[in-house]
């Protein structure tokens, strides 16, 4: 029989900032010989936090404090080095949260700037492309959930709380990892896989955008990847989306894959953009007319890969011009072959790129 587990039922933030907190307690020298598999633990922890923000001294003295000046968790070590923790399971940081964490430190204790380093601890789900806009922060680095797992099996203890936490953590991991198990032939992801995968594709993307074969816009800048929750009537959906694309001067076109417990499919969108008042009448101009137009022309290019949608929605905020029904590859066993599958919307996503000239009159 599987015993209850504390983090099943502690998955606020503030539990977590308690449980961060509770193990670096164990830090003081105090505990050495009454709890030496924490102490050394949280020795390792702290070590290897200041390893990772390139800390050259040896931490001796630890203070935290819980919730000063909003912080979630500063720790003060040695007196001299300040450390901001935002602690994060589900949500995302605020706009600017920790630059203005970081000026309040520097208000507060008069310290070098030089001498605030932050730390963004997340156990939930967050997009490559989110994480990198954070790395404009000095100081700053950041520690998703399997970093942690990686951080955590070097406790090798019994404390059943520490355990707890572990195991928690690898159900959340194994819970995302799980669409390698799915046969996509018979079945659905569930909303957790999709996350799991969406995670995947961007460790898939990432190279390709690294090496310069992620391809660039229509004028030739930097195309992204990123992933969201789209809320809508119907239950909404995972988006992963391929952006900027193929742009024009008031519209554009990019992959987008959509993925709820329902349905599953890789679609080229068509978005006005625009400001905030010129947005409806766009929408206005383009009939069912000009959408047959565009998915000729797609047909063109990309011949029965690619399909009507059920209905053309001219009205609607995003236009889906066309489906493709041959963007997934899998392998004997219906498991989706994430790295072949990547490369494959790649190739798509160049193909559309390159047809600037064919909608010029149609835009």
């Amino acid at each position: 029989m599987k015993r209850p587990n504390l983090f099943y039922h502690a998955t606020k933030e503030l539990s977590q900032d308690a449980f961060l907190c509770y193990v670096f307690s164990y830090f003081n020298e105090e505990y050495k010989n009454s709890y030496p598999k924490e102490y050394e633990f949280s020795n390792f922890f702290i070590k290897d936090i200041f390893k990772r923000l390139n800390i050259n001294i040896e931490p001796k003295k630890l203070e935290m404090k819980r919730q000063h000046l909003n912080i979630d968790i500063l720790l003060i070590v040695n007196d001299s080095i300040y450390i901001i923790i935002e602690d994060k399971i589900h949500a995302t940081e605020g706009d600017k949260q920790i630059e203005k964490y970081k000026e309040k430190i520097f208000n507060e204790y008069k310290v070098n700037e030089e001498n605030i380093y932050s730390l963004y601890f997340k156990t939930g789900d967050e997009s490559y492309r989110s994480l990198e806009n954070k790395k404009s922060y000095n100081n700053f680095i950041y520690m998703m959930r399997e970093d942690i797992i990686s951080i955590f099996e070097n406790y090798n203890g019994d404390n059943i709380i520490i355990l707890d936490y572990i195991e928690n953590l690898k159900s959340m991991e194994e819970e995302r990892n799980n669409f390698r198990n799915i046969d996509l032939r018979k079945e659905k992801l569930s909303w957790n896989e999709i996350v799991g995968l969406y995670n995947q594709l961007d460790k898939e993307f990432y190279p390709l955008k690294e090496n310069g074969n992620f391809p660039k816009d229509s004028n030739g800048e930097e195309n992204f990847f990123d992933w969201e929750y789209v809320s809508n009537p119907s239950g909404g959906f995972y988006s992963y989306f391929f952006c900027e694309g193929l742009m024009y001067e008031k519209y554009h076109f990019y992959p987008q894959i959509e993925a709820n417990e329902n349905y599953f499919r890789l679609v080229i969108k068509l978005n006005p953009w625009s400001k905030p008042e010129e947005f409806q009448e766009l929408k206005k101009q383009f009939d069912l007319n000009k959408l047959y137009r565009c998915l000729e022309i797609l047909k063109k290019y990309f011949g029965n890969s690619i399909e009507k949608p059920k209905s053309f929605r001219p009205k609607s905020a995003t236009m889906t011009v066309g489906v493709f029904n041959d963007w997934l590859v899998l392998d004997d066993n219906g498991h989706i072959n994430t790295k072949e599958t990547a490369l494959n919307i790649n190739e798509k996503f160049k193909i559309l790129i390159s047809l600037k000239d064919e909608f010029k009159d149609l835009i």
